[in-house]
């Protein structure tokens, strides 16, 4: 089976803007079904204990409540019931990321709830929830209507801001991604391509945001396998975040990695191999080696060594990938998955079928629980273990 490389694509949404509350908002606060019981390990992604987390949302409640008693109804607690919106957004934002999307919806409705009952429908405040929102229904296969409220995050951009600036770039980026995982291609292509103009439109040629949205439009000609659209486009990104951010910058590594990623699919495997090693560099030195993208990075060079036959090199750094992940991200990730999936095929290939079957198993079963059975990650698994069965076969 083929290996799975980690592309990293960047998606912008706008954070909650601060704004007047009501009466109306804090009683919604106030009977919302807010869970304070959520188990401690979520709530540590954010890097604060649940004992912790608990007392500030109970200080917070008795304060809105006391705020109410003293009918305080012009501008009562702005910075609390801001600080609530944007801390729910956040925590909601990596649970996504860790897949604990059903604590993840939690604390998201219950920060569109509060945005609700402060502001109009057409509120551009409102844009940075929605595509949180719609991101969330996307990573659980609820793409009909993940794009609905991508569509409406985009409306209420161009009714408000116009179909210039980083708020509209961001809700087309993110619905272009949404099609193209439906497979509607000239769909997404044209939003990418649209993305790019709006954000060099408002910010210039030269910016960091540019060079992301040319690296998603990027990534799509790649997955395509337009990888000759794709290359001068990589390249472009490359040269603007060096520009810009300089070359130890996070997201410079992310584009060195994805141009490897695109040398390694083209066959140009020498061209490939510096640039993941001085991808991986930088991830170990701007975030650190427990960082799951540096993690991701270590596997894309191993999957590469898979390709080019340096079977022992590629052993080596997938199994360090698994530990990093195993403690960083936990067992039940869709990318310790990937991870053991890798593993499994580089085993199946040398013929170790002994030591690949249960990998294959253990990432079929974290797919399924993670994502469902029917998601196309979990599919893809299962048809490189029926394949893996059929070779078996005398």
């Amino acid at each position: 089976s083929k290996p799975v490389s980690i592309n990293e694509k960047p998606r912008t949404d706008s954070p909650p803007s601060e704004v007047p509350p009501s009466i109306k908002m804090l009683e919604n606060l106030l009977h919302s079904e807010i869970d304070l019981n959520v188990p401690a390990e979520d709530v540590e992604i954010v890097g604060i204990s649940i004992e912790d987390y608990r007392k500030s949302l109970e200080e917070a409640e008795n304060n809105l409540r006391q705020k109410l008693k003293q009918k305080q109804s012009s501008s009562p607690s702005i910075d609390l019931l801001t600080s609530f919106e944007l801390e729910f957004t956040t925590i909601a934002v990596r649970l996504i990321e860790s897949s604990n999307y059903e604590h993840a919806e939690l604390f998201l409705t219950s920060a569109i709830k509060i945005n609700d009952a402060t502001v109009s429908d057409d509120d551009p405040t409102k844009v940075g929830s929605l595509n949180n929102y719609a991101a969330l229904l996307q990573k659980i296969g609820a793409t009909k209507k993940a794009k609905e409220i991508f569509e409406t995050a985009i409306k209420i951009t161009e009714k408000t801001i116009g179909n210039e600036g980083p708020e509209y770039a961001s809700a087309l980026n993110n619905l272009a991604f949404l099609l193209e995982e439906q497979g509607r291609v000239e769909e997404s292509e044209e939003l990418f391509l649209k993305a790019i103009k709006s954000s060099q439109s408002s910010l210039g040629n030269l910016h960091p945001e540019v060079a992301s949205r040319l690296a998603n439009l990027a990534g799509f000609y790649a997955t395509a396998g337009r990888y000759y659209e794709s290359e001068p486009l990589y390249k472009q990104a490359i040269e603007i975040n060096r520009a810009t951010l300089g070359e130890l910058h996070p997201n410079f590594g992310t584009n060195l990695n994805d141009l490897a990623n695109l040398y390694s699919n083209m066959g140009r495997f020498v061209e490939a191999v510096p640039l993941y090693n001085q991808a991986i560099e930088i991830a170990k030195i701007a975030l650190g080696e427990a960082h799951p993208v540096y993690a991701a990075r270590l596997n894309n060079l191993a999957n590469l060594y898979y390709s080019m036959g340096r079977f022992a090199e590629a052993e080596s750094l997938y199994k360090q990938v698994i530990e990093i992940d195993k403690a960083n991200i936990g067992e039940a990730h869709p990318d310790y998955a990937i991870d053991l999936n890798n593993l499994a095929g580089l085993y199946e290939n040398m013929g170790r079928f002994e030591e690949a079957e249960p990998l294959y198993l253990q990432a079929i079963e974290i797919f399924e629980s993670a994502l469902g059975a029917e998601h196309p990650s979990t599919n893809s698994v299962k048809a490189n273990y029926e394949a893996f069965l059929a070779a078996r076969e005398p």
